[in-house]
């Protein structure tokens, strides 16, 4: 699955980075790609679907997405926090992260935060896949530092806070 994150320029189209023909040259024997585009324009895009492509529908949520994804690529995206939790491959692909970070601004240190290297060009992210160079360990260490909170019992929490204030 591709989730990019959302780009001012996209308002009105939406502008995929990744070269879809190069991945599907690359990755089409044994994977299909899923876009899930932000919701504000996946109404407006006009990329065509095959047996290779297929937009995720937009009324269908994130969650819902993350939980049928075998592999996660996105960019600056929070959705690799949730998507840690299941222990699955994660791709930064990341090829204009200069103009982002000076347009809308990264976490400073984004590199070294993230479980990965970020990819440059779609060639490199796509042999990437194909080598499975996502490292397991480094997406749970990521996942431990920034869900240490997430043990599944959030509303029970809740609970326990509130009764220990009343």
């Amino acid at each position: 699955m591709y989730a990019p994150t959302f780009r001012d320029s996209e308002l009105n189209q939406a502008k995929i980075l990744l070269d879809l023909e190069k991945m599907r040259e690359l990755l089409s024997d044994e994977y299909v790609l899923l876009l899930k585009l932000h919701p504000s324009i996946q109404a407006n895009a006009t990329i065509p679907e095959d047996d290779f492509v297929k937009l995720f529908p937009k009324n269908q949520s994130m969650q819902e997405a993350l939980a049928g994804a075998d592999v996660l690529v996105t960019d600056y995206s929070s959705s690799p926090f949730e998507f840690a939790l299941l222990s699955r491959p994660i791709y930064f692909f990341t090829p204009d992260i200069e103009q982002y970070d000076r347009e809308r601004g990264l976490v400073t240190g984004f590199s070294e935060l993230i479980p990965g290297e970020p990819y440059l060009t779609t060639e490199s992210l796509a042999r990437g896949i194909l080598n499975d160079e996502a490292d397991l360990d480094e997406i749970a260490r990521f996942s431990a530092t920034w869900n240490k909170y997430s043990e599944g019992r959030s509303a029970a929490n809740l609970v326990d806070f509130i009764q220990k204030k009343l």
